[in-house]
């Protein structure tokens, strides 16, 4: 599914955009939307086999994404989480 219809406009080139809870539901959706948009995203959530699969979906589309199986409720999880990004 896109978000976004028109992607001629890449508005989010160089930019690098990290998505807590992208493993589904309006984070996945939001993941979509900013890597149509030309970011890099750094996909987290705790379901690793979700996160590896839009990985895979945003990437074959012509994407740049990273899945980093991540609890960031757990305060040195998400300062790692915070340094990949990077």
């Amino acid at each position: 599914m896109s978000v976004i219809t028109d992607t001629t406009q890449h508005t989010l080139t160089g930019r690098v955009a990290i998505v807590t809870g992208a493993s589904r539901g309006i984070g996945a959706a939001i993941a979509r939307a900013l890597s149509a948009a030309g970011a890099r995203v750094v996909l987290a959530a705790r379901d690793a086999s979700a996160l590896h699969a839009l990985a895979e979906e945003l990437t074959s589309a012509g994407g740049s994404a990273l899945a980093v199986p991540t609890d960031v409720t757990e305060p040195i999880r998400y300062a790692s989480l915070c340094g990949v990004g990077r």
